[in-house]
């Protein structure tokens, strides 16, 4: 078999077809924005990525309130949704001293209401998407028994 190869002429001015030229540079300019938006979706994935692995792991000590006779209500936020995604908090009783107990969690859809009467602290989370209440009652002194329960390991003081 023999080969042919084509070759582009000059016109009669001996200049060469501009068409060619033009496909050519539309090409070439194809390329170079395909590569850019490779480029860029990979910087936006990894930055997902990163991102949300580490917002997970941050747990956020968020504030305290007094409901008794030296005892606290301390709020952590443990997730951070960000924008597509609700928030995660985690709610603990305690003195600051000699216990720290874990009453629940909650996200943005529930609102716990912490009271105190007696010996007793009572729980209420309102759920206004569902339209429905959880409670959970404890006895405080059977959480001083207990002593840590601790998402952070180690007792915390003010």
């Amino acid at each position: 078999m023999a080969r042919f190869q084509i070759q582009h002429k000059g016109n009669e001015c001996g200049k060469k077809n501009n068409s060619i030229m033009m496909r050519n540079f539309f090409l070439y300019f194809a390329l170079v924005l395909l590569i850019i938006w490779i480029l860029l979706f990979g910087i936006l994935f990894i930055f997902i990525l990163y991102t949300h692995s580490s917002g997970d792991k941050d747990i956020v000590y968020s504030n305290s309130r007094i409901i008794g006779d030296n005892l606290f209500v301390e709020t952590y936020q443990t997730y951070r949704g960000g924008v597509y995604d609700g928030d995660a908090y985690e709610i603990y009783l305690t003195d600051s001293i000699s216990f720290r107990k874990k009453l629940g969690d909650y996200d943005d859809h529930d609102w716990p209401n912490v009271t105190v009467s007696g010996d007793i602290v009572v729980v209420k989370w309102n759920d206004y998407q569902l339209l429905r209440n959880r409670v959970r009652n404890c006895k405080i002194s059977k959480l001083k028994e207990k002593g840590y329960d601790d998402l952070l390991k180690k007792p915390y003081a003010h």
